[in-house]
């Protein structure tokens, strides 16, 4: 018994999502995203959740919206899975048939407590293993009076450590900064272009910084082009790079 379970665990350390050049994903962590507002923060967090628990069907995932409606999170989910459709009713008929296959669970509330982030995480993997949590937009979850503002990600990253998951969570970049001195192309965050009173790259074992050059160039060099840079890997210091095309809610 005890073999049996030390090789569960050491299979468990890394978790290889479907996604072309990237590395095994380092589980019992916490994962940064980092982008300027509107350039795909939410819509890359969705993608690396949905390849994780696809690697782990046996698990849910758990998805904090605190900033969007819940049909622009389900109708965005639809759309990386190929659904079309003229409306979100027809886009989420046509998504069913995947979308059934995946235990995705959403909650919706712009003025969460990490507490409470916990609690309903803790209570949902009584009934079913979590694999990936989501957190769309730490800069947004409330602390109580007694924990300074750092301890945030620290207590996600304490989280993804007794559930045994990974949990992705986003965070804005500032967009002046970045775009008075950077050239376009190569505009992923750093982490001083972030606000990191939260703690985001201390407690994080990857920090992923993203970009959409098409958004600031009309050059057809950029179209579709979907940047993700490494910034920290805290498992191998392998600081890797991926050029993804991003296309009509799709990645590919």
């Amino acid at each position: 018994m005890i073999l049996n379970s030390n090789l569960k665990q050491q299979n468990e350390d890394q978790i290889m999502a479907s996604i072309d050049e990237l590395l095994q994903m380092p589980n019992r962590s916490l994962i940064t995203i980092a982008g300027r507002s509107g350039h795909g923060r939410s819509f890359f967090a969705l993608y690396l959740m949905d390849k994780l628990i696809e690697a782990q069907l046996h698990k849910q995932a758990l998805y904090f919206n605190l900033e969007m409606p819940s049909e622009v999170i389900f109708e965005r989910h639809a759309l990386l899975l190929g659904a079309q459709g003229n409306s979100f009713k027809e886009i989420m008929l046509n998504a069913r048939p995947k979308l059934t296959l995946k235990n995705v669970g959403v909650v919706s509330n712009p003025y969460i407590t990490s507490s409470e982030i916990a609690s309903v995480c803790t209570e949902a993997a009584t009934r079913d293993e979590i694999g990936v949590i989501v957190v769309d937009g730490i800069d947004i979850v409330h602390m109580n009076d007694k924990y300074p503002k750092e301890a945030i990600a620290e207590k996600l990253a304490a989280l993804a450590m007794e559930l045994n998951c990974i949990i992705i969570t986003t965070i804005p970049a500032n967009t002046f900064d970045i775009e008075k001195n950077r050239l376009i192309g190569n505009r992923s965050p750093l982490p001083r272009e972030v606000e990191e009173s939260i703690g985001t790259f201390q407690a994080s074992n990857w920090w992923l910084s993203i970009d959409r050059p098409q958004l600031d160039t009309e050059d057809r060099l950029y179209k579709g082009l979907f940047q993700v840079r490494c910034q920290k890997n805290q498992s191998t210091g392998n600081l890797f790079s991926l050029d993804l095309t991003f296309v009509n809610g799709r990645f590919s």
